[in-house]
């Protein structure tokens, strides 16, 4: 039978030899998704100083940076899926959250199964056939 003195002791040592590791804290949400990998960025400028970037990160989220002719620069975000043959954008932040679907168009982007290839057309318009592959993101 140990005394108590015993117990004591024993729970000491356990004690100070726990308080000597590391134990990893949980990280938040947030730095989760800015440490998401980046799987497709897109751009596309002009000479009249417009220009649009598209960036989707491997969980869903893209973020979408508009600088207008004047120099204002404005940043939406949101989540993206694709699914039977259509790019489903949806806007969490600006844009009133509004959800964006785009259909199969050829001058902007072209899906193979889960797959999305997004021309230097896509969002501006045009009827230029652009070569695809300027991006490639799967489903996020």
């Amino acid at each position: 039978m140990k005394t108590p003195l015993v117990i004591v002791l024993q729970l000491l040592l356990i004690l100070s030899l726990s308080a000597q590791f590391d134990y990893p804290e949980a990280k938040p949400k947030a730095d989760q998704e800015l440490q998401a990998d980046i799987i497709g960025k897109w751009k596309h400028s002009d000479k009249s100083g417009y220009s649009r970037q598209l960036i989707f990160s491997n969980n869903g989220v893209f973020t979408d940076t508009v600088r207008t002719k004047d120099g204002s620069v404005k940043t939406d975000k949101g989540l993206y899926h694709i699914r039977n043959g259509e790019l489903t954008m949806d806007y969490t932040k600006g844009k009133g959250k509004e959800k964006l679907k785009y259909l199969f168009i050829d001058d902007e982007f072209m899906i193979e199964g889960d797959t999305l290839w997004l021309s230097k057309n896509f969002g501006v318009g045009g009827d230029k056939f652009l070569k695809f592959k300027r991006m490639r993101i799967q489903n996020g």
